[in-house]
């Protein structure tokens, strides 16, 4: 680490953090060489635990919401009554992913009861291209449902969850290192790891604390077709200059 700095903004004390990163990728706070990787030191960055991901992204410690807890990351929402209090969808500008109606508070990228969901096409494709081009095949209507959400840039929806994140409601499922066993019972072969939070073509009750489900760690064709996947970066501990 080169610096550490604090600051605080819109209520949120927060820390930035310069990094150098190292040309060892395999060894650090994880030993890569481990499939069943986990934490091996008590401070440095971390892909948050399931626990911690939860906890950014819905308790309230000022008691807010429903016994401390919010049902959408985006804003407290009531328990019980559907998707009557979920937050609006995103709109994106077409050749750039950017959110143009940041205004529009409490906001995330999902997608809504009845309404399109948020899509773009990368500027150097044409539209056609990104409606009939697809890796494994499929039949271009049945692709354009399946793909019909995108990713929004990162932090434009301007929505924080009470510990001050952005983009834990919607946009990207985001891995976390909690190993979980597999959700069929049984041994398997395969790491396992718990993945949570909305994702840009999903309704809004997949925004939801419960939206949490298992991956295997390894499964290399839903990597290659499934482009909403995402990781967060977290801090434990003290950290000291000079110190991963």
């Amino acid at each position: 680490m080169i610096s550490r700095q604090t600051g605080r903004n819109g209520g949120f004390s927060y820390v930035t953090y310069q990094v150098r990163l190292s040309a060892r990728t395999d060894r650090g706070m994880y030993d890569l060489a481990r499939r069943n990787a986990t934490r091996a030191h008590d401070s440095g960055f971390v892909v948050p635990s399931q626990d911690e991901w939860i906890k950014a992204a819905y308790y309230d410690p000022s008691g807010g919401g429903t016994f401390s807890y919010w049902k959408y990351p985006t804003n407290p929402g009531v328990f019980g009554d559907g998707d009557a209090t979920a937050p609006n969808p995103t709109v994106l500008n077409p050749t750039t992913g950017d959110v143009t109606n940041a205004a529009n508070q409490p906001l995330a990228s999902f997608h809504a009861a009845n309404q399109p969901a948020p899509s773009w096409c990368p500027g150097q494709l044409h539209p056609e291209a990104c409606a009939t081009v697809n890796p494994i095949g499929l039949d271009p209507f049945i692709y354009a449902d399946l793909y019909e959400g995108s990713l929004s840039t990162v932090g434009q929806a301007r929505t924080t969850s009470p510990w001050g994140t952005l983009d834990q409601g919607g946009n990207a499922v985001e891995w976390t290192d909690t190993i979980t066993p597999p959700p069929f019972g049984g041994n398997s072969v395969r790491v396992w790891r718990r993945l949570h939070g909305g994702i840009s073509n999903a309704p809004a009750y997949q925004l939801w604390p419960s939206a949490v489900g298992p991956q295997p760690q390894d499964n290399v064709f839903y990597n290659h077709t499934y482009p909403w996947l995402g990781i967060r970066i977290g801090v434990i501990g003290d950290l000291k200059l000079g110190k991963s």
